[in-house]
């Protein structure tokens, strides 16, 4: 299987905007966006982990990795630009 289309590790460890605090959105390639929806698993926007059986299109289900309510399907972090390229720079960033 190609790097770019393995399954991430469970990670949990969220990643916080110093001067603000919120939660920084992880980013995929998409050809890990297009594994995932093949796969019907999603990512939890905070820490990057997978979400087990999951709409392309779910918001806000919890995460078992980090607890918080980050899961969203593979669609919507296509959806919502939060992508990268294959050298890690953000796509469509809107911030």
């Amino acid at each position: 299987m190609p790097e770019s289309t393995k399954p991430r590790a469970r990670r949990g460890k969220v990643t916080r905007n110093e001067t603000t605090g919120k939660i920084v959105p992880q980013r995929f390639t998409l050809s890990e966006i297009q594994a995932a929806d093949a796969r019907h698993i999603g990512f939890c926007v905070a820490c990057g982990a997978e979400v087990e059986c999951c709409e392309p299109d779910a918001r806000a289900r919890p995460c078992g990795a980090c607890g918080l309510k980050g899961g969203y399907g593979a669609q919507e972090f296509f959806i919502r630009g939060w992508m990268k390229d294959e050298a890690g720079r953000p796509i469509n960033d809107p911030f």
